[in-house]
């Protein structure tokens, strides 16, 4: 019983000091390929109501703001956040690298071999 109660106590520990994944409520997608990208957006919500999917072109070494979405629930609203990034055969699904909490704005980086999660951004 003594053996059950400090493994438990040790699996708890271990459990809540682990990172809790973030979430991002809009982007700065920036387009490091030699072409332009032609990426989908995906939304998701804590109540599962669908957003659809937003679908952006990014100029070879320009950039792109993924704004947040609200959806109207009725008596009240809700914000979206961004599921996954997809760029032709490309993408990134969330919990997305280094995000570790709620995030306004994460920058992503569309590279010819893999999209990157950098860092907080600007979506101003």
């Amino acid at each position: 019983m003594i053996t059950l109660v400090f493994f438990l106590s040790c699996l708890l520990s271990a459990v809540s000091a682990a990172p809790i994944p973030g979430i991002v409520f809009s982007a700065v997608v920036a387009n490091a390929q030699n072409t332009p990208a032609q990426c989908t957006i995906s939304w998701g919500t804590y109540s599962n109501t669908k957003i659809p999917d937003e679908n952006i072109t990014i100029p070879s070494g320009d950039k792109v703001i993924v704004n947040e979405k609200i959806v109207n629930m009725g008596t009240w609203t809700a914000a979206g956040f961004i599921e996954a990034i997809r760029c032709a055969d490309l993408g990134l699904i969330a919990p997305f690298p280094k995000v570790t909490k709620t995030q306004r704005c994460w920058q992503f980086r569309v590279e010819p071999n893999e999209i990157i999660s950098v860092g907080a951004g600007t979506c101003t």
